[in-house]
C-alpha cells in the first residue's frame, strides 16, 4: 500500500514535470502590458557603450536625472519635470527616456507639437525595444488625437498593438477612435 506522503510526492513531481514540459515549448502564462514608469531605466542593450569612462558617467547621470524627472512628472510639477528631463538630454543626447518623458511633458501641457520630435527622438533609439516602441507610439497617437489627426492616430495606436499586443492603451485608442461617440 502507497503512503499519502509517497502519493504527495508524485503528485508533485508530476506536477512540476509538466510545468517545466510547458516552459520548455514555449507556453507561459500571459502577462500583463507593464506601464513606462515600471520600465527599468538603463542603458539600452545593443548599443555602442561609451569607451570613455566619463562618457559612462554622462549616460549614468542623465539616466538619474530621469528618474528624479519621472518622480516631477508623477507630481504634477510639470515645469520642474521638463527642465530635468532637459538637463538629462544635455548631459546625454541618446538618452531615450528622457526624450519620451519630455513628450509626455509637452503632451500633458498641451503643447501637442512640440511632443512629436521628440517622440520621434525616443524612437530612433527605441527600435530594438518592442515595450518601449509600443509606448512611443501610443503617446505620438495621443498627440495626433489631441490634433484631431485621427487616421494618424489610429495608424499610431495599430503600430503600437503590432509591437506590443498587449499594450492596454493601444487597445482603447482604437476602440475611442472606432467608435464615432468616444470622440470629444
Amino acid at each position: 500500500m502507497i503512503s499519502h506522503q509517497l502519493l504527495m510526492r508524485r503528485a508533485k513531481l508530476c506536477l512540476f514535470m509538466a510545468a517545466l514540459f510547458l516552459l520548455s515549448m514555449g507556453c507561459t502564462p500571459p502577462q500583463r502590458s507593464v506601464t513606462p514608469e515600471e520600465l527599468p531605466l538603463k542603458p539600452l542593450l545593443g548599443t555602442a557603450q561609451p569607451a570613455d569612462p566619463g562618457q559612462a558617467g554622462l549616460q549614468a547621470a542623465s539616466l538619474q536625472l530621469t528618474e528624479e524627472g519621472r518622480e516631477h512628472l508623477r507630481s504634477g510639477r510639470l515645469d520642474e519635470a521638463m527642465s530635468t528631463f532637459q538637463k538629462a538630454i544635455s548631459l546625454s543626447s541618446s538618452n531615450p527616456y528622457a526624450y519620451y518623458y519630455l513628450g509626455e511633458t509637452r503632451y500633458l501641457r498641451q503643447e501637442y507639437q512640440q511632443s512629436l520630435p521628440l517622440l520621434e527622438r525616443a524612437e530612433l533609439f527605441l527600435l530594438a525595444d518592442p515595450i518601449w516602441l509600443s509606448k512611443v507610439h501610443v503617446l505620438r497617437g495621443k498627440n495626433y488625437e489631441a490634433l484631431s489627426r485621427y487616421e494618424e492616430a489610429k495608424g499610431q495606436y495599430q503600430q503600437a498593438l503590432a509591437e506590443d499586443p498587449r499594450n492596454p492603451d493601444a487597445q482603447e485608442g482604437i476602440e475611442r477612435l472606432s467608435n464615432p461617440s468616444g470622440l470629444q
